[in-house]
């Protein structure tokens, strides 16, 4: 749900990062979340 897309980009904002969501119908959804090493 809603809640726990906002909960991970909470926790990759708190590392620095980001968290983006695509999502096609009939393709699917694709959640890419980048972090700095």
């Amino acid at each position: 749900g809603k809640l726990g897309i906002i909960g991970m980009r909470e926790r990759a904002r708190l590392l620095r990062g980001t968290l983006e969501v695509k999502s096609e119908l009939g393709k699917g959804t694709q959640v890419v979340t980048r972090i700095p090493l």
